[in-house]
């Protein structure tokens, strides 16, 4: 039986469930969804992930402080931005937060498993050459 590569989805919209499903649709991708940061740091205390998506805007706790405040747990996990506008001061942030790539929430279809994918294998790449993120 395959590994199925476990997903945590920080996205407060809960509706998109069903998108995030048919978006790793034939991908080995187990995804669960969580709609607040706080949620997901409570989870993340008990439990592991090999990969994290995150929305950029989450009320209270943005994408960019959850970086940070997950960072500082020294687990290393990639992390994945996703946002709906390009906005370059949000992804230089995220990025010297510890993100490990950023996407726009318009190319989710055509490039989230392959995303997920090379953040994972940069990640792999960093935590065996000893550079955690």
């Amino acid at each position: 039986m395959e590994y199925r590569i476990q997903l945590l989805i920080i996205d407060d919209t809960a509706s998109r469930e069903y998108d995030w499903r048919q978006l790793l649709d034939g991908s080995n991708f187990d995804p669960l969804l969580i709609e607040s940061s706080r949620e997901a740091l409570a989870h993340l205390e008990n439990s592991l992930t090999d990969i994290i998506l995150i929305k950029l805007n989450l009320p209270r706790i943005d994408g960019v402080s959850f970086i940070r405040m997950f960072r500082k747990l020294n687990r290393p996990v990639p992390i994945v931005v996703f946002m709906d506008e390009p906005d370059i001061p949000q992804t230089v942030a995220a990025m010297k937060a510890g993100a490990s790539d950023v996407i726009l929430s318009a190319e989710l279809p055509d490039r989230l498993p392959a995303v997920l994918k090379n953040a994972l294998k940069i990640s792999k790449s960093e935590n065996e050459d000893g550079n955690t993120t």
